[in-house]
């Protein structure tokens, strides 16, 4: 029995299940590829997506071209073509960054920069200690 890892207001959340075809991926660590299956599930995918569409205020994807662990860049891509698709009223970018997982990490400028451009002039990014 496949169940979800997450319930709101005591229902569970749609989630895409990892079908047996991902089990040897899983067990010799190429995680990226059992993601890959997973989303090759697209009636599950469609049910779990998270309507993008509702935020209701200016949306920042940062995604690494090449991760090594999720596919990241192509499910920001597909985030901002639902976007897209429903005429989002607000500012949304998508910012692929070439590299593996960690490059997106120098870009923390950057982001603060959209931060302060898009929502508040006393917006910073602190160290946390």
């Amino acid at each position: 029995m496949v169940t979800p890892g997450f319930s709101y207001q005591g229902q569970d959340l749609a989630f895409v299940p990892m079908p047996w075809s991902a089990t040897f991926d899983l067990i010799s660590g190429n995680l990226r590829r059992v993601f890959e299956r997973m989303l090759a599930n697209t009636d599950a995918t469609s049910a779990a997506a998270i309507p993008v569409e509702r935020i209701r205020g200016p949306i920042l994807l940062v995604s690494a071209t090449t991760d090594e662990f999720w596919p990241w860049m192509e499910m920001s891509n597909d985030m901002m073509l639902r976007l897209r698709e429903h005429q989002f009223a607000f500012h949304a970018e998508h910012w692929p960054i070439t590299g593996g997982r960690s490059e997106p990490l120098d870009k923390f400028p950057l982001i603060e920069a959209f931060l302060r451009g898009h929502f508040a002039a006393d917006v910073s990014v602190r160290e946390c200690d």
